[in-house]
């Protein structure tokens, strides 16, 4: 875990921002000299979950806390404060050092951009670790607890932070387009994974009154298609048209109305690529298409929803299938069918046309 404070050099006549604390990971304290006044304000988003940003709600009239972001990559967490410093403009008296500066201060803190009224020879980043210090000699900052509760909204679902169906809908289609733009989706699909794949073999049948030519189709082109056409049903479902006066349309409200479908769907898109394709049942292409057209698609999942409240997403169990090298006989994760998707003819002809051009606008 590390924690960084972003600072926006914010010009104004009545406050000056004179002391920024990290009091832990999660908590921060600044300092606010308000026409000789100071008033010390504590924040708290212990309890942020990974990949939120939060922003203090309009009623709350915060003007020190932009906001506060939980950004986790390979299992790494990173939290960033953004904060406004107010200072006076106006003042020629300021020493560079008493300007704040559009920096992030980081984990990372040494000397060189440690900005206090005594530096000291050396700066460790056990909390609290005070980042900004110009408050006059007379004001003494340790008497300041940090007793701040967590506001509620931190805790909140991300369905219900989403708030409403356009925001759900945006938030999956990004997810979904970093899945399908994943570098590494040309490796994933070159069949390293597996032995050599020989020849297309044929077989005829000519036990029958007519005689019967069968192209057997390999495992690893079924992958393939497994792959390619389980994106583009993802994208079918979380579809909306463009009108031509370029508002948008909301054909599909249905497949985000409710909590449960919206959770199915985050976790579906968020299955790990790898894993989908070595796992994902061989048949779903064939489930999911048969003979009809894209209009007559059917929704299947691998994973699964909890039934009632918080609606759980479930990742399905993973198999590991191995062509060829897989004694057990296993075929893939199940794929069930969910009618409580629309895929039809309510998605728009731009999505049938070109899924990927669709998904990337």
């Amino acid at each position: 875990m590390s924690t960084a404070v972003q600072f926006i050099p914010e010009a104004s006549e009545t406050k000056i921002t004179q002391f920024v604390r990290l009091d832990n990971d999660f908590q921060m304290t600044i300092g606010i000299n308000t026409s000789g006044i100071i008033t010390y304000h504590f924040y708290n988003v212990q309890g942020i979950q990974d990949d939120y940003t939060y922003r203090p709600a309009d009623s709350l009239n915060e003007e020190n806390l932009v906001q506060a972001q939980l950004a986790k990559d390979q299992g790494n967490e990173a939290l960033t404060f953004t904060i406004n410093m107010f200072y006076n403009n106006k003042d020629d008296s300021l020493q560079p050092y008493q300007r704040p500066q559009p920096w992030i201060y980081s984990s990372e803190v040494t000397e060189a951009n440690y900005m206090s009224r005594v530096l000291p020879s050396s700066i460790s980043h056990s909390f609290p670790v005070t980042i900004w210090d110009t408050l006059p000699n007379s004001e003494d900052p340790t008497t300041q607890t940090n007793n701040a509760t967590v506001p509620s909204s931190i805790t909140n679902r991300l369905y219900a932070r989403l708030g409403s169906t356009a925001r759900r809908r945006e938030y999956l289609k990004q997810k979904l387009r970093t899945v399908a733009e994943d570098r590494r989706i040309p490796f994933i699909l070159a069949g390293n994974y597996f032995g050599p794949i020989s020849a297309s073999s044929i077989s005829i049948d000519e036990t029958g009154s007519e005689t019967k030519v069968v192209i057997q189709q390999k495992e690893f082109g079924r992958q393939n298609q497994m792959f390619s056409y389980r994106l583009e049903m993802l994208t079918r479902a979380i579809a909306y048209g463009v009108q031509d006066d370029g508002t948008e349309q909301d054909p599909i409200v249905s497949n985000f109305e409710t909590e449960d479908n919206f959770n199915l769907l985050d976790g579906e898109i968020g299955l790990d690529s790898k894993e989908v394709f070595m796992n994902g049942q061989r048949e779903f292409a064939l489930f999911v298409a048969g003979i009809m057209s894209r209009p007559g698609w059917t929704f299947y999942r691998f994973g699964s929803v909890a039934a009632s409240s918080p609606f759980a997403y479930t990742a399905p169990t993973s198999t590991q299938i191995v062509i060829g090298r897989n004694p057990t006989g296993q075929t893939g994760w199940p794929a069930v069918r969910d009618a409580t998707f629309n895929l039809g003819t309510a998605v728009p002809d731009a999505v049938t046309n070109n899924w990927l051009e669709w998904l990337r606008s």
